[in-house]
């Protein structure tokens, strides 16, 4: 529309999700600053408002075998790094309002007894990649990203031996196929075995 001579600016309210990156205005070949502009009769100012999209980014935590805290480093702009204390299972972690650009989630460590079990990431145009731990997303504009790390407990196997007579000398042998060599017990005694993943195994007593 018209205005009158005088001094005038331009801003652009804030709107969720959006970034403001530039307001250009022109009259010509000549460049106003947006937030004091003196306007001469007359004249014509065309003003381009550049806006970009924002991203989200959710990681989703499932903890099989129990819960405990995780933890993630992580590079890229909008992202610090993190914990997640599961409860049933099950946690996330939502960063909201990134900017587009490559943005990595490693899970730095595991807690004792557990290990990384695998790592899936939904992306749109299927950018992301996954390289053991870590989880390198490409994040496009206006793009949700969701990458899913599975934790696992490990179990273990534990061997009582009773017999009768409870007093005797006799040692007994099993063949298994969960450790490096035979293990032997006499009576009463207990054997545990290191973290095993979850599957079957056997045991058989020799």
């Amino acid at each position: 529309g018209f205005i009158e001579p005088g001094t005038y600016s331009l801003s652009e309210s804030e709107v969720a999700g959006w970034q403001l990156d530039e307001i250009s205005c022109i009259n010509g070949y000549f460049n106003y600053n947006p937030d004091s502009m003196s306007v001469a009769a007359g004249d014509v100012i065309i003003c381009t408002v550049y806006n970009t999209k924002l991203g989200t980014l959710i990681i989703e935590k499932v903890a099989q075998g129990g819960d405990n805290e995780f933890f993630f480093n992580t590079t890229g702009s909008g992202l610090p790094n993190f914990g997640i204390t599961t409860v049933d299972g099950l946690g996330s972690q939502t960063y909201s309002n990134l900017l587009p650009g490559t943005k990595t989630v490693m899970e730095s460590s595991q807690p004792e007894g557990w290990f990384l079990d695998g790592i899936v990431c939904e992306d749109p145009d299927g950018g992301t990649l996954i390289s053991d731990s870590t989880a390198t997303v490409d994040l496009d504009i206006g793009e949700t990203v969701t990458c899913t790390f599975t934790d696992v407990k490990y179990g273990s196997i534990t061997f009582d031996k009773v017999t009768n007579p409870v007093e005797t000398e006799q040692t007994f042998e099993f063949d298994t196929d969960f450790t490096e060599g035979n293990v032997e017990l006499g009576s009463g005694g207990t054997f545990t075995s290191d973290p095993l993943e979850p599957g079957s195994y056997e045991a058989t007593e020799l």
